[in-house]
């Protein structure tokens, strides 16, 4: 899967490696699958008010179920938990302290309950990942040092 640009706005592609055959998928972009699954993905698209959100797509079906949407925050880069359960993702917040917009990372069930914002911090946290076993996330923050360069930071996921 790649995303692709054009006067339309973002778009999700595939590509087959065999026989190089191309298919348009959804739009939107930042896919990723779903477990072992070649037919679902988890991607990002703007809402009419270029918001954000997190939506399921089965491509094969035609379905599409939208997972994370929240006016005031918009949500990207999502990462599928190994067992295929959980979602990470980044989003905007607005900083108590600093009173200005930065990103934290959130967690959704794959259903869209359970939604939790997993850090609070006044420095941008971004970009989440997990660890193979599922027991910890990675991400890279800015946070720890007066330069606001990024580095990668752990911690535990028990939700």
């Amino acid at each position: 899967l790649f995303t692709r640009m054009d006067r339309n706005g973002p778009s999700i592609w595939s590509l087959d490696l065999k026989d190089n055959n191309l298919t348009s998928c959804a739009r939107g972009y930042n896919p990723i699958f779903v477990g072992d699954s070649k037919e679902e993905f988890i991607c990002v698209r703007n809402n009419t008010a270029g918001i954000s959100e997190l939506w399921l797509v089965n491509y094969v079906k035609g379905q599409e179920t939208l997972i994370l949407s929240d006016k005031n925050r918009g949500f990207t880069n999502p990462a599928i938990s190994p067992d295929g359960q959980w979602i990470l993702c980044q989003g905007n917040s607005k900083s108590v302290q600093k009173k200005k917009q930065n990103l934290d990372i959130f967690a959704v069930k794959i259903d869209g309950s359970n939604f939790t914002q997993i850090t609070y911090h006044a420095a941008v946290d971004c970009c989440p990942a997990w660890s193979p076993d599922g027991q910890s996330i990675f991400f890279l923050s800015t946070r720890g040092n007066k330069d606001e360069n990024y580095n990668v930071w752990k911690m535990r996921f028990s939700l």
